[in-house]
């Protein structure tokens, strides 16, 4: 990857630089192509050149680090900073699901924050797309970071892509507000069972709002966990 600071005419771009037999390339182009709408809403633009070998994908330079770097810096944040990060969270993820990207590893350390401590999501070199979803309408990729990863995903009988993708971030709402994850453990075995029984200990001093939010999120049964719509209603 390279960072060219002078290429017109943006100020500051990094670039992506891949092999054309790779897969991934056409996967990240779909998602480039499919998610620029929002990309012109906010003045910015996403370029993807190809030669004979290679696609060069230019994006926009975040410089801000991530938000796991942050965390890991003050903790936790108070209530009001974590619920304007949470609020773009979910602003970009429902955006990427309008589209029918699916990011599939949604986590502290695939959100960026920009100059203006805006959040930004990156690395969508998971992503489900609308052709990976199989004739029963699901998808069937065990896919994601062990902590983050939607308990229906670990049952392998096929899943939504949105609501994995909404338990994800729940979890990542989890740790801005408190500094720690909401199902943890260095065995595996254990770590999953927690997260197929929604086995999570939210802190009594969180606010209730806090406390119910995380609660309805964090929901193993898909059928009363909340949705995407519910959660930019409230």
């Amino acid at each position: 990857m390279h960072v060219w600071p002078h290429a017109a005419p943006w100020k500051h771009s990094w670039d992506g630089v891949r092999n054309m037999e790779c897969s991934m390339d056409h996967l990240l182009i779909w998602v480039a192509r499919n998610l620029d709408e929002k990309k012109k809403e906010e003045g910015g633009k996403i370029y993807v050149l190809a030669s004979k070998a290679k696609i060069y994908m230019v994006l926009e330079y975040v410089n801000g680090g991530e938000l796991f770097d942050r965390i890991v810096s003050v903790g936790k944040f108070s209530e009001l900073r974590g619920r304007r990060f949470f609020q773009q969270l979910i602003d970009g993820v429902s955006h990427c699901h309008d589209r029918g990207v699916f990011h599939q590893d949604l986590k502290l350390e695939n959100l960026l924050i920009d100059k203006k401590g805006n959040l930004k999501i990156s690395d969508f070199g998971l992503s489900a797309l609308p052709q990976h979803f199989r004739d029963d309408g699901l998808l069937h990729t065990t896919c994601g970071t062990p902590n983050y990863v939607a308990p229906e995903i670990l049952s392998n009988r096929g899943y939504d892509g949105a609501p994995a993708d909404v338990w994800s971030c729940g979890v990542i709402l989890y740790v801005i507000l408190t500094g720690l994850l909401p199902f943890n453990d260095r065995n595996l075995v254990v770590l999953y069972q927690k997260i197929l029984k929604g086995d999570v200990n939210i802190p009594k001093w969180l606010s209730p709002g806090a406390q119910n939010m995380i609660r309805r999120i964090l929901d193993p049964n898909l059928a009363t966990r909340i949705t995407m719509e519910q959660i930019k209603e409230v």
